[in-house]
């Protein structure tokens, strides 16, 4: 066991080590500020401790106010039980100091209690009454959990039933028992404003931030690095932006395991027990995470709740409505708290007048009158209580409490509202001039919140500010204390939060609209003036403010902003969230070309979104990229129509659209060429060449290509955005190999791959890796090296897998089927190439189609299935037909002749010279094909296949061997390539022949 250094002042005692309080047995919550604060008075007794002593011990480097200071001695004052009139622990010497007036013992090895992570829980414990039956269950389930069988609980009830209240009491009870890691997360109403991850992220805070920080602070490093990408606090700021530069651009499927990975890793050394709270305002992606742990499945000593309100009354497509219809009862436990009966608010009244056994006469109908009133809902029945004991004698004994408060029931459709929001507007009324404003922009500020941003919206110096909601929160009334936060301006401010959401709802109902808009704007201007630079870090509270204050300029900034950071995380549906409430308010600006330019960016970020998450066949992408065309009739941006134009090209990619894509692209290098501006030109030529490629321009494709890896050398290069996903010499490289290889120059593709490799590898950007990889495989599919192919195919498919690309994940997994179809498994190599094509399909991505159902036609004949291969061979036809895709035609024609001239054809159909016709005359048609487009590969190809079927032609064999070699010539590089050595091998046979 464990031993600690405490400090003793009899009743209380202080663990140094696992930083808590205690009064005997009993574990009193102190914050970790406040603590640190006590432990320095207490560690100096009898003496006096001045203000500014104790700010440069607890708060070194960092300017706190005197408010903050007297914010804490209170806290501390109301743990101890200390009066600051008459006090027996601490003093206040006005305007100098405190002094420790208890002698004080130092003692090591005392048993640790295992407590550390009790500062995290930092709420007052409220009376909990009739919860016993669901202690119970949640202990059992933390008892399972911590024996290795994960447990996942949903917390569900109306608003005001108690859930945080049981949470706490469990914690509290579970931490003094165990050793456990605990960590809580806060879901936020910003009225769609969500940012992604907000609660985990603040969940891990507190883990980080534990005594056993580090250690958590490790495991995110080596199973985690994604996660702690978004925490540069916890960090140094070298190692930070490593990392930021190591996961860009991962996906969401990647971020979800590897947080699974690590809370798996953590419990593993010690019991964890993670709180998610009010996930019924929780952003997509958390839920999301929820649902793949939940589904996981994995062994692991992890207990997870959520709470959240009843399911029933969210919208019908809430995503907390659709997974919790999922998950319950299957992959987790619901617990569903019940109102109080009037036994237990009786109970309830009892501690709240301290009445004993022998005057609790009377008791069972005053329960059962505020119980009817209430209809047993805990935090109803706490403000009843609360206006029913404010109205007794203030010298009345427990016996005559019980006396007079059954009078006070007797009546109290006078004195008691009907409703729970209405006894909390009572209950506001009653606070006095000061305090009634502060509340209200309290409200907007948000649940919790800074002191300084109420400071900022209504327009009061922060220490009064401080002062009021440290009274409000010493009285229990609306407000309670939680801790204090620093803002990148060094504005060190107290913080607090509403005793329940719900105190806040009623109140910012309250406010005025004109009111509530200035204060919103207020509170935006002071934090974005805190953020500064990194106001990045808080776009969607500050979109969030300035929209409601009318701000449309800046609540627009802050839209894209929250949209660009949500895409960075993989938060797709955030960025479409953000992108769409951006274009709201676009449409509130002027017409003319400001607007016009914020709407063009916009939509063309949000069809990036909508096409990277729902696939590029949904109509939605199709009509936004209709009104992105509209839009660039009237710009005159050129920055910004190239934007669009590539947006509008990518998605003619992804159609396979290739004569659109083409016009796109011719336009913006006029562009580009206007400009001059080299990151312009790179993409312009990028964008040319992909389009020559598929085309069949192979020759063109490659100069344009080779342009773009010269240009994109020298070039600055632009920030990762929705659009700009990927570096343009890493595309453009890997095109380049294909043209090369095709060509001819078999060297130079080898080392335009490489390049392409490299630069991917050196900037570790995941869809750099992702596209390098995949198109890595497609490379040695062009070259005919089966086991290269499989290798690649295999790392394409592990790779777009964890990072959920799903078109590359399509692509590779139809590669590995080729590969394992040509190396004599085809039935199995079937399988996958039909699951990636269909997958493809299925996300509207169109592009290759020529050339993945050529590889299916191959499979299908090497598996005997020669109608499904020519059925093949016929929609590729088609699509090379209506969408110009040429790339692969000239093997296309190649393929059909060798399907004719398969013996499992049927020769009924045709006479086996009939049959040499036609293959002969696919041949050939293969070869003008491929010499019209330069394809010196594909001409050797169609030459070889043409010259194998006149070997056994006699008249024809020289001809034959002749031309063969002639086309070998037309190979520069290359000689070790499988083509070449076919072609040699054939041209000797014919040799000897002769």
């Amino acid at each position: 066991m464990q031993l600690s250094s405490h400090l003793f002042f009899p009743p209380f005692r202080l663990d140094l080590t696992a930083q808590q309080l205690w009064h005997g047995d009993e574990l009193i919550p102190l914050r970790r500020k406040p603590f640190a604060v006590l432990r320095y008075l207490a560690e100096h007794p009898e003496r006096l401790v001045t203000q500014d002593e104790l700010r440069q011990a607890v708060w070194p480097d960092i300017h706190v106010s005197e408010a903050i200071l007297r914010v804490h001695i209170r806290e501390i004052r109301a743990a101890l039980e200390d009066n600051a009139d008459a006090p027996r622990l601490i003093a206040t010497i006005p305007r100098r100091g405190y002094r420790f007036l208890a002698p004080v013992e130092r003692a090591i090895g005392v048993p640790d209690h295992n407590l550390e992570q009790s500062a995290a829980l930092a709420y007052r414990q409220p009376i909990l009454i009739g919860r016993n039956p669901e202690l119970l269950q949640l202990n059992k389930w933390l008892a399972e959990a911590s024996g290795g069988a994960s447990q996942i609980v949903l917390v569900g009830g109306e608003p005001g039933i108690g859930k945080s209240s049981l949470i706490n009491a469990f914690l509290l009870q579970a931490a003094a028992e165990n050793e456990l890691w605990i960590g809580r997360g806060q879901c936020v109403d910003h009225q769609g404003s969500s940012e992604p991850y907000l609660p985990m992220l603040d969940m891990l805070g507190w883990l980080c931030n534990s005594s056993d920080g580090a250690r958590a602070v490790e495991v995110l490093r080596r199973h985690a690095p994604t996660w702690l990408a978004q925490m540069p606090g916890v960090i140094s700021e070298t190692e930070f932006e490593a990392l930021q530069l190591r996961v860009r651009g991962v996906g969401q499927e990647r971020m979800l395991r590897e947080m699974a990975e690590a809370v798996e890793k953590m419990g593993a050394r010690r019991a964890m027990v993670l709180v998610l709270e009010d996930l019924h305002w929780s952003d997509p992606s958390t839920l999301a995470w929820l649902d793949f742990f939940a589904r996981r499945g994995r062994t692991a000593r992890v207990m997870l709740i959520g709470t959240f309100r009843p399911v029933a009354s969210l919208a019908a497509l809430h995503p907390l409505r659709v997974i919790a219809g999922e998950l319950l009862g299957r992959y987790c436990h619901e617990l569903a708290l019940r109102p109080l009966n009037s036994a237990e608010v009786a109970d309830y009244v009892a501690h709240r007048i301290a009445v004993d056994a022998d005057h609790r006469a009377g008791l069972s109908e005053i329960g059962r009158a505020i119980q009817k009133r209430t209809e047993g809902n805990p935090l109803f029945v706490v403000n009843v209580v609360d206006t029913l004991l404010s109205s007794l004698s203030s010298d009345s004994s427990p016996a005559q409490s019980v006396v007079e408060l059954r009078t006070m029931v007797a009546a109290s459709d006078q004195i008691v509202p009907d409703t729970i929001e209405e006894t909390i507007i009572q209950h506001f009324t009653q606070l006095n001039a000061c305090e009634q404003p502060l509340v209200e922009v309290a409200s907007i500020a948000g649940t919790e919140f800074s002191a300084a941003a109420v400071a900022a919206g209504a327009q009061i110096p922060l220490g009064e500010v401080e002062e009021v909601c440290s009274a409000l929160a010493n009285r229990l009334s609306f407000l309670q204390a939680a801790g204090d936060g620093e803002w990148p301006d060094a504005t060190v401010a107290a913080r607090f939060r509403f005793r329940h959401s719900l105190y806040r709802e009623v109140i910012y109902g309250r406010v005025t609209a004109s009111r509530r808009a200035q204060s919103h704007r207020r509170i935006g201007e002071r934090l974005q003036a805190a953020c500064g630079e990194s106001a990045s870090d808080m776009a969607a509270e500050l979109a969030w403010h300035f929209e409601q204050g009318r701000d449309n300029d800046r609540a627009l900034h802050y839209r894209e902003l929250a949209g660009q950071r949500a895409w960075q995380r993989a938060a797709l549906q955030e960025a479409y969230e953000h992108l769409t409430a951006a274009l709201r308010i676009a449409a509130r600006l002027p017409q003319g070309p400001l607007r016009t330019q914020h709407e063009l960016q916009l939509n063309v970020a949000l069809a990036a979104a909508l096409q990277n998450s729902q696939g590029w066949g949904v109509p939605e992408v199709e009509r936004t990229y209709a009104v992105v065309e509209k839009l660039c009739e009237g710009l005159d941006d050129p920055h910004q129509l190239f934007l669009a134009r590539m947006g509008l090209w990518g998605f003619a990619v992804g159609r396979g659209n290739w004569q659109r894509a083409h016009s796109l692209a011719e336009l913006n290098l006029q562009l580009a060429d206007s400009v001059g501006e080299s990151g312009m030109l790179a993409r312009s030529r990028r964008g040319a060449g992909h389009g020559l490629f598929f085309l069949g321009r192979f020759d063109q494709a490659r100069t344009y290509l080779e342009q773009a890896v010269a240009l994109d050398a020298n070039a600055q290069h632009q920030p990762r955005t929705v659009l700009y996903v990927r570096r343009v010499a890493v595309d453009a490289a890997i095109v380049l190999s294909w043209a090369r290889e095709i060509t001819g120059y078999s060297d130079q593709a080898v080392a335009a791959m490489r390049l392409a490799l490299s630069l991917a590898e050196e900037e570790s950007h995941v869809p750099d890796l992702t596209s390098a990889t995949c198109f890595a495989a497609l490379f040695h599919w062009i070259r005919a090296d089966w086991p290269a192919l499989e290798i690649w195919a295999r790392r394409c498919v592990a790779l777009s897998s964890e990072n959920a690309v799903p078109f590359i994940h399509a692509l590779g997994t139809h590669l590995q089927g080729v590969a394992i179809a040509e190396q004599g498994q085809p039935e199995q190599g079937l399988t996958l190439i039909r699951k990636g094509i269909a997958a493809c399909q299925a996300l509207g991505t169109l592009s290759a189609t020529s050339a993945t159902h050529l590889g299916l036609a191959r499979a299908c004949q090497m598996a005997g299935k020669i109608p499904e291969a020519f059925e093949a061979l016929n929609h590729a036809f088609e699509f090379i037909k209506t969408n110009a895709e040429h790339a692969w035609e000239a093997e296309v024609h190649r393929a059909r002749g060798e399907l004719i001239l398969d013996r499992r054809n049927s020769p009924r159909r045709s006479s086996k010279v009939k049959r040499e016709q036609e293959a002969e005359s696919c041949f050939l048609t293969a070869i003008d094909v491929a010499r019209n487009q330069g394809a010196r590969k594909w001409e050797l190809r169609a030459t070889t296949s043409l010259c194998a079927l006149w070997r056994d032609q006699a008249v024809k064999r020289k001809e034959a061997r002749d031309r063969l070699a002639k086309a070998c010539e037309g190979i520069s590089e290359g000689a070790g390539c499988a083509d070449v050595q076919a072609a040699r091998l054939l041209i000797s046979e014919l040799s000897t022949s002769i």
